[in-house]
């Protein structure tokens, strides 16, 4: 795999009041620099007051920001050339990059400066594409990979999803999910223009062991039930498991 040097990178989160960038607004921002993957110890973290739209409860038991925490901070306006300076022309690297981009874009427009900027800002990596490679089927969220890689997320579970330990936390999953991807060639599904995150070569991918517990395999047999109570078919994965048991002692292959 071809080695990759001296690429600056910004990691980031965002934190909003809700899921639709047509109603709901950042709270909070983090950008934290790296090179190669590896934090620099410069950073960009804020909240952000969202110009009087209320911050819900259940976004608050989410992130732990309230009205009172956002309401002397900065407006997205008064900090986006700031933004805009930080990100330069790095790689940015987010998980689930485009909910984080669409509410960048919408701030942007609304600041004055671009609704299109996070296109123009070209080299964009979804950390959450590169988990779903290397875990293919399985649950990506970034507490999950987090779990598989026994990396300690207690920060997050005692003080909240805030951007800027999500971010810290992120840069860790992506460096264990890189030992499992490789990043050298193009991704021909992705529509993240000019990624350097591209397509798996199978000839140095490293297979991770994963171990489910009785109650998750449970919880995907129920899945799997009601899959076949509803649609009356059998889900694709009982299928294959069915074919591939001999249906007479006379087809079992010889040994």
């Amino acid at each position: 795999m071809e080695e990759r040097k001296n690429i600056r990178q910004v990691f980031l989160d965002t934190e909003t009041t809700g899921k639709k960038k047509e109603i709901d607004r950042i709270v909070e921002i983090a950008l934290v620099e790296a090179i190669d993957g590896v934090p620099t110890g410069l950073f960009f973290h804020t909240l952000i007051n969202p110009e009087g739209k209320a911050i819900p409860e259940d976004a608050t038991k989410i992130h732990g920001i309230t009205d009172a925490d956002v309401a002397d901070k900065p407006l997205f306006k008064e900090v986006a050339a700031e933004i805009v300076d930080f990100i330069r022309d790095a790689e940015c690297l987010a998980y689930n990059i485009d909910f984080d981009a669409g509410f960048i874009n919408m701030e942007m427009g609304k600041a004055g400066i671009s609704e299109n900027y996070w296109e123009v800002t070209g080299n964009n990596v979804d950390v959450l594409k590169i988990a779903r490679a290397v875990f293919p089927g399985q649950r990506n969220s970034l507490d999950k990979v987090l779990e598989r890689f026994n990396i300690d997320k207690t920060q997050r579970e005692t003080e909240g999803h805030g951007a800027l330990i999500d971010t810290q936390l992120m840069i860790q999953a992506y460096t264990e999910l890189l030992k499992h991807y490789d990043v050298s060639k193009p991704d021909l599904e992705s529509d993240i223009p000019r990624s350097p995150v591209r397509y798996l070569n199978l000839g140095n991918y490293v297979p991770l062991e994963i171990s489910l517990t009785e109650e998750e395999l449970t919880a995907h047999e129920k899945y799997l039930d009601k899959i076949q109570e509803k649609e009356k078919v059998t889900p694709l994965e009982r299928k294959k498991v069915e074919s591939d048991v001999p249906t007479s002692p006379t087809k079992r292959p010889s040994i």
